[in-house]
């Protein structure tokens, strides 16, 4: 299980700015949450700022962030085209298909394989949609370390469910951009 601690998630649950001290709190959809990687101790974090480079999609900037503050939260959603009021307030389950909408632009994490990251030449990872509406492209499959419910405490990983590819970060300083 080395890639599963490579590239995991910790979760901490967030209510309202408070952080759910609880390590046994299930996470449902709906819940806003605060993801931190577990190797570099960094937020997934989003921003209302582009990527301008050169064969960028344009769309809005995800990076991993050592500070905290309000651009760290997202609202754990259903995939793309299923009905939300049929899953708001049940545990979100190991093997489900999920999206995460950043709470402060109200875009999806969303992801492609025909653009490169500007920075590690890696699959590209950004924030898209418009209200939380996006496409099939923001859909990410969780990987809970011991399967069954999602808890605070879990680790986790998203993979892109069109990709294959899982959300990752590295420990490698970026440039100041």
């Amino acid at each position: 299980v080395v890639a599963l601690v490579v590239l995991a998630i910790v979760l901490q649950i967030a209510t309202q700015r408070r952080i759910d001290t609880e390590p046994r709190t299930k996470v449902e959809y709906r819940s806003v949450i605060k993801l931190i990687h577990d190797r570099t101790a960094l937020c997934l974090h989003s921003h209302a700022r582009s990527y301008q480079h050169p064969g960028s999609s344009r769309q809005q900037q995800i990076t991993a962030f050592a500070g905290s503050n309000d651009d760290d939260y997202w609202i754990v959603k259903c995939a793309h085209n299923f009905p939300e009021t049929l899953k708001a307030g049940a545990p979100v389950k190991h093997g489900g298909v999920i999206r995460l909408e950043h709470l402060v632009t109200r875009k999806n994490l969303h992801s492609h394989a025909d653009r490169p990251s500007p920075v590690s030449q890696q699959q590209e990872v950004t924030a898209f949609g418009d209200d939380g509406v996006g496409d099939i492209n923001d859909n990410w499959k969780l990987d809970i370390e011991d399967g069954g419910i999602w808890f605070q405490s879990a680790r986790v990983r998203l993979i892109h469910q069109q990709t294959g590819a899982a959300l990752h970060s590295h420990a490698e300083h970026l440039p100041a951009w």
